[in-house]
């Protein structure tokens, strides 16, 4: 139990460094918060996968708002018997149409169906804000890092390589916020 977890916990490390060195090499700019949140959200696969429950949500209130469909009936009777009724002249021929009377179950049905879309709104809401936060953190643990950590973390200097061993960093950072 324990040594899968370790593998767990290493697997993901290894997959957060991967993912933040991909990051730092994509472009000679950082992100900014807002970027970043921004990217978050549009490459986000729960949001994408939720734009379908928005969906089948607007077919459930669509459903919900339609009225019944009317009956139309036919019944055919003493037709194709024997003797004297073996032909149609003795048939007996009823037609019938009918449709429900709901009385207000229809907009109750309705009034459920818009509460239960304006509950998935407010939870879209808030998994995008969760996804924001956790991206917020994250940057600003990354930045903490990077405060913390001087040596491991060399001034920024716009350039897309590291200056030469040797060379002056004292530069201000281009690009930051």
């Amino acid at each position: 139990m324990r040594s899968s977890f370790l593998c767990a916990a290493v697997a993901a490390s290894c997959f957060i460094f991967s993912t933040r060195c991909a990051i730092a090499q994509s472009g000679d700019e950082p992100l900014s918060l807002q970027q970043a949140v921004t990217r978050t959200l549009e490459r986000n696969l729960d949001l994408k996968a939720f734009e379908f429950e928005l969906a089948a949500q607007s077919g459930r209130l669509q459903q919900a708002r339609a009225r019944p469909n009317p009956e139309v009936g036919v019944l055919v009777e003493n037709a194709f018997g024997s003797g004297d009724r073996s032909s149609l002249d003795a048939a007996e021929t009823t037609l019938s149409l009918g449709f429900l009377l709901e009385h207000g179950a229809r907009q109750r049905r309705i009034d459920v169906a818009e509460a239960s879309g304006g509950l998935l709104d407010t939870e879209g809401r808030i998994r995008r804000l969760d996804l924001a936060a956790d991206e917020a953190v994250t940057r600003s643990g990354v930045l903490v890092d990077e405060v913390c950590n001087p040596q491991r973390h060399p001034p920024w200097t716009g350039a897309a390589t590291p200056p030469p061993a040797g060379a002056s960093s004292a530069a201000p950072p281009q690009g930051r916020a």
